[in-house]
């Protein structure tokens, strides 16, 4: 089981860094960053054909949706993930594999990421090439797993961040002492082409064009608006995973990660900032802390249950941590999510 940092993902390639003088943590809407998180299910070799793959369907529940009161902010949400896969001929362990995920809030709320009711969102496209245990050492237990990455701006988000193409480089080390403990540590670094440095509107997108002044630095080009928005150019991701395996089938699963953006454009502090203000380029933090049941009934099958929270690492005034795997701080944000996935390898 991987949380998926796309952010996760997962979120890290479309992220959008806030591109304030302040380097405080820009969080994502729940509703764009959840159902990338909660498909976390991992990879298993199914029925060894050398063309294979994985249908993956979740549904996650947020931790608003159970406020009281006007508090209160709902959140169903479902997602579809297909990840079809080619095995390289050879020993090596090298495969190719696709992953398209598309996505679906059920229920709308204030703080809903779709422009209309029960807007159905596609992923970006994943490209990744895998090269499985390149280093095993069996009596240790120990083995190191490389890929490289290209993402597809296929999602909205990632068109309104003007994303041109994303490249991504992971390594993974796990670890496997004793037959039913397993340590998974996961690096991964992502660069991000984009044609501007902030998001952009089109024209065409609207009943009518949208305003700005002649010459302002919001008008990009002609029919493209400037928003403000920054958009990421860099990310850095580390995840901690471990897991235990009892009564065969089942398994229990804690994960930690931090992902680390920067964003294009880079602001420098001048006469009118605020004294607080750190000039330079911008920067956002998130934090992902899962737990999560497993079973697995049969080797092509597995039905997972557990909760994700995604958050920045620090309270708003930055004066003390957040506990990653329970949201105490974040009210009806649905930065939590509970979640049911269900998973057929083939």
């Amino acid at each position: 089981m991987t949380p998926r940092t796309a952010l996760v993902a997962t979120l890290a390639a479309s992220l959008l860094a806030t591109p304030a003088l302040a380097d405080a943590p820009a969080e994502a809407p729940a509703a764009t960053a959840a159902p990338d998180a909660t498909v976390k299910a991992k990879e298993k070799p199914g029925l060894g054909l050398p063309v294979g793959g994985s249908v993956g369907l979740t549904t996650s529940l947020g931790r608003g949706t159970f406020n009281g009161g006007a508090d209160r902010q709902a959140y169903l949400g479902a997602s579809l993930s297909l990840r079809p896969r080619v095995t390289l001929p050879g020993d090596l362990g090298m495969s190719l594999a696709l992953r398209l995920d598309v996505d679906a809030e059920l229920v709308d709320s204030a703080y809903s990421f779709s422009t209309e009711r029960q807007q159905v969102f596609l992923s970006d496209l994943l490209l990744t090439y895998t090269w499985a245990d390149f280093v095993k050492v069996e009596p240790a237990g120990l083995g190191l797993s490389g890929s490289f990455g290209l993402t597809f701006p296929t999602s909205l988000l990632s068109q309104h961040a003007s994303k041109i193409l994303g490249f991504r480089l992971g390594l993974t080390a796990e670890w496997a002492p004793l037959g039913w403990l397993s340590v998974t540590y996961s690096a991964s670094g992502t660069r991000n082409i984009n044609r501007y440095d902030t998001a952009v509107l089109d024209d065409d997108d609207f009943g009518a064009a949208r305003l700005r002044r002649p010459g302002g630095s919001e008008s990009v080009t002609s029919g493209l608006t400037a928003t403000g928005a920054g958009v990421t150019a860099w990310a850095l991701g580390n995840d901690l995973e471990v897991g235990f395996t009892f009564l065969d089938d089942f398994s229990f699963t804690i994960g930690f990660g931090l992902l680390t953006v920067w964003s294009e454009k880079r602001i420098p502090k001048d006469q009118w900032s605020s004294p607080y203000a750190v000039g330079g380029t911008g920067r956002a933090d998130l934090m992902t802390g899962s737990l999560a049941l497993g079973w697995e009934p049969l080797d092509v099958l597995a039905v997972e249950l557990g909760t994700v929270v995604e958050q920045a690492p620090k309270t708003e005034d930055n004066e003390r941590f957040r506990f990653p795997f329970w949201d105490t701080t974040n009210g009806a944000l649905n930065r939590q999510l509970f979640y049911l996935d269900v998973t057929l390898t083939l």
